[in-house]
């Protein structure tokens, strides 16, 4: 007897810091198997906004500063160039100080 190979299967437009239990079983023409592999998982909550963001300025330099942000790992820092010229800089961060 033939079997159906087992394939990932990718929920999406799930919500974060909720819960959610999987369950597998079997089908066919005669029936269903009973529900197997309990499996339940909670998806993180994106970490807290950074706080007081600071910049102190020099004739040539910018220094920016922020306060942490729970559950961070990282920091993303965009600079946009507005006049004369028109530029976007995205840098990843590993430290509240730059």
């Amino acid at each position: 007897m033939d079997s159906v190979e087992t394939a990932p299967y990718t929920f999406t437009g799930l919500s974060p810091d909720q819960s959610y239990r999987f369950e597998v079983r079997a089908r066919d023409a005669w029936g269903a198997s009973v529900w197997n592999g309990k499996s339940e998982r909670t998806l993180p909550e994106p970490p807290d906004d950074p706080s007081g963001l600071q910049v102190t300025a020099t004739t040539d330099s910018l220094t920016l500063s922020w306060g942490s942000a729970a559950r961070a790992t990282s920091y993303q820092v965009r600079m946009t160039a507005v006049r004369p010229l028109h530029r976007t800089i995205l840098l990843e961060v590993t430290s509240s100080r730059v």
